[in-house]
Parts: structure tokens; sequence; C-alpha cells
């Protein structure tokens, strides 16, 4: 299984109406970037005519790119999960993972299972 993405390079104040109407054309999920945002499909299941009118459309309003490709389904949340770093407050706490191995022992210790908003929720309160 594979997503078509949709590289969009444009002036950051047009990006939230591009996400807008490429998302008529059957994208679901954006993420911003630096230059722009990229879209993402299932698959082939989006209007590319409907994309092309769109590009079309505001062209002569900014500066546009639109680069498609595909991309394997993957789970990002998963992905970002492993990533997930323990936090340590100084030499009492220990806020970590079920899969994070910690030899030292700390006068708290809690354990999570990450997911990301909790574990943004955790940090700001802990800092």
């Amino acid at each position: 299984m594979y997503y078509t993405r949709l590289q969009v390079v444009c002036d950051l104040e047009f990006s939230e109406i591009l996400m807008a109407e490429i998302a008529e054309a059957g994208f679901d999920t954006f993420m911003e970037t630096e230059k722009g945002f990229e879209a993402f499909a299932e698959g082939e299941k989006f209007n590319a005519t409907l994309v092309e009118s769109i590009k079309e459309k505001y062209s002569h309003v900014s500066p546009l790119l639109f680069f498609r490709d595909k991309v394997q389904k993957q789970n990002w949340n998963e992905e970002w999960e492993k990533n997930v770093e323990p936090i340590f407050v100084e030499d009492q706490c220990l806020v970590r993972a079920e899969f994070h191995k910690i030899d030292k022992k700390f006068l708290y210790e809690i354990i999570i299972t990450p997911k990301m908003s909790l574990v943004r929720d955790i940090t700001k309160r802990l800092i």
C-alpha cells in the first residue's frame, strides 16, 4: 500500500487556501513545510484533473510548484514513538516509556505509553 504525496511550493500566505482546495481533490492529510506543504492521498484516490486546475487557478497569483510521487504507507505515530527520549528531572524523577532500559534508580519513576499529545503535556508540566 502506498500514498500519493503532492509537494506544493508556494507563498506561505496561500498555503491554507491551497490546502482547502486540494482537499476537495481527494487529499486528506497535510503537513506544512518551510516552503509550503505536503498533501497525501491514499493510493490514486485523488482527482488529478482538479489538482491541475487548482494549480492553474492560483499560478497567476503566486509562484507555484507541484511535485507528485509515491511513498510507502507507514505508521508515522509508531515511528515518532520510537524516538521518544526519557526525561530526567534532576536526580529525583525519571519519565520513560516501557521500552527504555535505565540502570540507575530514581526516587520517582513514571512509566508511560507514548502518544504524541501525552508526552508533550508531561514535558511541559515537568519543565
